[in-house]
């Protein structure tokens, strides 16, 4: 049985809520239109993962593997 939209999108939001970035991001396909308003579209895997890179959304330890 498939996951419904809400499904998905629940099972997203829990991963990057618990700064479980990498899974939220394998969840996206490489050519996604992500849309985070207020801040502009975003259209690539990739280019999400530099968006959160930049902005700095992910928690130092998730990025350096130090808290």
């Amino acid at each position: 049985m498939s996951a419904t939209p809400t499904e998905i999108a629940e099972t997203f939001i829990a991963h990057w809520n618990a700064n479980r970035v990498e899974e939220a991001l394998a969840m996206l396909s490489d050519d996604v239109l992500y849309d985070n308003v207020p801040y502009p579209d975003i259209t690539g895997r990739h280019n999400v993962r530099g968006s959160i890179s930049i902005s700095g959304w992910v928690r130092t330890s998730e990025r350096t593997g130090r808290s």
